[in-house]
């Protein structure tokens, strides 16, 4: 980790002291970003109104079968917004609203910032005593939920006492009457300005939090202006506009959820919230993106391998041709990938990396990939309008071309920060880079290095983390709070947490004690972390194995598992038909023999991404099964178990339509 922070003593020296002339010339043209948008207004809410007026009647958000005009939307919002300042919601507040693939989250999200608050999304599944924390960490001040999950948030208001639980549905019914004033244009943008003075850099949009290293979660502040520059680079990069239908996927739990929601709105485009269905299963999300016109979709790069993987399978719904971007990010990927994707994709889409971590408003780099090449890591490019970005080595120099050290970020993409002051201090620094002025910067724990391409272009190359910090299914996932959260179970005196695969898409959790098994740990686990956090393999070991330097060998516990794994048993008695159908699904999806009830499904390869396909394939053959519920009951008889003692639901019929391949 590069150590810059000037602390009390002053700041560092400046970070181009040792570099040639030459090369601080190639930073400075890497950096030269500088742009004002002047096509676009200059705060979020008359943008948003404008859009509005000009497109009363268009579709806004499509989700769950329901569609809001921006008319209704914007009326909804309205009524909710007059709600929460009867409720004494005040500019500068921050309002929690649960998040649900339905269409009442998004006139709560608009009703909030029209209240000049800013929002923090809730995931209503997290652990009750997660979500608590969450709430005392950003001091918010009311909660708007749905109705089916009210009575369990209600307990918040006993944490916390300013809280107040608020339904949108119910809180909207008078929305009609706020509908008539978005007619056409301008007349709309005086109502809809902040109720307060503040400058856009001094209003907080959005809260969103993410993995802590003190096993605490960390909550983003970002500014207003961080999202509107993001929203102008959208508009300009992708070229959204009237009628276009953007792909709602990312969870609004999910950062990326903003660079899909806010384009959008301000484009007169539509929103449209994908289905579970399409999330659990690639071939379900190749049929929706046709089915629906998709012109934009923003993916997380292991869902997008999957998706082309489906596409390999299945050449004959690879006729896309309304998409015209798909925007890949969160974990690398080569250019061999690539390739196939525009071999394969009949479409007039182009491909755009991205790449940025919440603290710099979503995405901080880009590049367009273009289909001739077909070999190497595709890099994460250069930087976004008003961003700079930096490498910097140990001593907080910045690093010549193609040497490797810690990428720092600048520009008016930064978050304001986190809600705790102390986790901001640690983060984010004041230095003096290039040229004698000073940045504000923040270390994001990466790794990368300056590089030219093939074309003689400065770009950015990912190489890996300088910390323990990783990405599960894009999410990024301190693993230091996982094995606290471990070390807090009972029977539990030791853990340690390594990732498997490259890039990683397992977590496994070994643990020291006297606790009763897996099933235990795991139990409490997902009572403390949320879903994507819970390790998909939990190992009971005599002892930690430990370097000669004192710290714990993670090879060694690595190899450890590797001989769990090699350790098959033997396919025993004779499976039941739920067991037979768990273990062709299983087998179906990890492309494994699963010959005995007791094979486990993380233990033959499974992860987060591949047990949303397993429930998904599941519920089609009739069975009441969530990916969550992979966690708790990974082998074949486990599942079938809760399957059978599970009171019938409504079955879907399985799919008997030929898949081709």
């Amino acid at each position: 980790m590069v150590d810059v922070n000037p602390g009390t003593g002053g700041l560092a020296p400046a970070a181009d002291a040792f570099l040639s002339e030459e090369e601080r010339a190639d930073w400075r043209d890497f950096n030269r970003t500088a742009e004002d948008f002047p096509a676009h207004p200059l705060r979020l809410l008359p943008w948003l109104a404008r859009a509005a007026g000009d497109h009363r009647d268009r579709p806004a958000v499509s989700a769950a079968g329901q569609v809001l005009t921006y008319g209704e939307l914007h009326g909804r919002a309205e009524a909710l917004a007059a709600c929460l300042r009867a409720e004494g919601v005040r500019p500068g507040a921050v309002v929690a609203v649960v998040a649900t693939r339905t269409v009442i989250p998004y006139p709560a999200i608009l009703a909030v910032l029209k209240a000049g608050a800013a929002y923090v999304p809730l995931n209503p599944d997290d652990p009750i005593d997660r979500l608590a924390l969450m709430i005392e960490d950003c001091a918010a001040v009311a909660i708007m939920s749905d109705s089916s999950n009210a009575r369990k948030l209600q307990s918040l208001t006993d944490l916390v006492e300013t809280c107040a639980v608020i339904d949108p549905g119910k809180a909207a019914d008078g929305w009609e009457d706020w509908s008539g004033q978005f007619g056409t244009g301008r007349a709309t943008e005086a109502a809809d300005v902040s109720l307060d003075e503040s400058s856009p850099e001094d209003t907080t949009a959005y809260v969103i939090y993410t993995s802590g290293t003190t096993g605490r979660p960390k909550g983003v502040r970002v500014a207003e202006s961080s999202l509107l520059n993001l929203t102008r680079w959208f508009h300009v990069r992708h070229g959204v506009r009237v009628g276009d239908r953007v792909a709602q996927n990312a969870p609004l739990t999910f950062d990326p959820s903003v660079q899909q929601i806010f384009p959008a709105w301000t484009a007169g485009a539509c929103l449209v919230v994908m289905p579970e269905e399409a999330l659990l299963d690639a071939y379900e999300l190749l049929v929706w993106l046709r089915g629906e016109a998709v012109t934009h979709l923003d993916i997380v790069t292991s869902h997008w391998l999957h998706l082309l993987d489906a596409a390999v399978s299945n050449p004959g719904l690879c006729e896309l041709p309304d998409l015209r971007w798909t925007l890949v990010g969160g974990e690398s990927f080569s250019y061999q990938h690539t390739r196939q994707w525009y071999e394969i994709v009949r479409s007039p889409g182009r491909l755009n990396n991205v790449y940025g971590p919440t603290e710099a408003t979503v995405n901080a780099t880009d590049i367009d990939v273009h289909p001739e090449r077909s070999t190497g890591k595709v890099p994460i490019g250069k930087p976004l309008p008003n961003y700079r970005l930096y490498v910097l080595d140990e001593a907080g120099r910045l690093c010549r071309t193609g040497v490797q050290g810690e990428l720092h970020i600048a520009g008016v993409g930064l978050a304001q920060g986190y809600c705790s002051a102390q986790a901001t201090q640690r983060a984010w620094l004041e230095h003096r880079v290039i040229d004698g002025g000073t940045e504000r910067l923040y270390r994001t724990g990466d790794l990368a290095r300056l590089v030219r391409d093939a074309g003689g272009e400065l770009v950015l190359e990912f190489c890996g983390r300088a910390d323990r910090q990783v990405k599960i299914s894009g999410y990024r996932v301190e693993l230091e709070e996982i094995e606290m959260a471990a070390k807090s179970c009972r029977g539990v005196r030791d853990a340690a947490v390594i990732t498997i695969g490259d890039p990683p898409s397992q977590l496994a959790c070994f643990v020291v004690g006297e606790a009763e098994g897996a099933g235990p740990v795991r139990v409490e686990l997902s009572a403390k972390l949320p879903g994507y956090m819970v390790p998909h393999i939990i190992l009971p070991i005599a002892g930690m194995p430990f370097t000669s330097s004192g710290k714990i060998d993670r090879t060694r516990l690595l190899d450890q598992l590797e001989r769990v794994r090699n350790r098959r048993p033997t396919p025993g008695r004779t499976m039941s038909e739920t067991e037979r159908t768990v273990a062709e699904v299983f087998s179906e999806v990890l492309r494994v023999p699963v010959t005995s009830p007791t094979d486990d499904f993380y233990l033959l390869g499974g992860s987060s991404l591949l047990a949303l396909q397993v429930a998904g394939e599941l519920r089609a053959a009739g069975m009441a099964v969530r990916a969550t519920d992979l966690l708790r009951l990974s082998s074949v008889e486990q599942l079938a178990a809760h399957v059978a003692n599970k009171r019938p639901g409504e079955s879907v019929p399985r799919s008997t339509a030929s898949r081709e391949s």
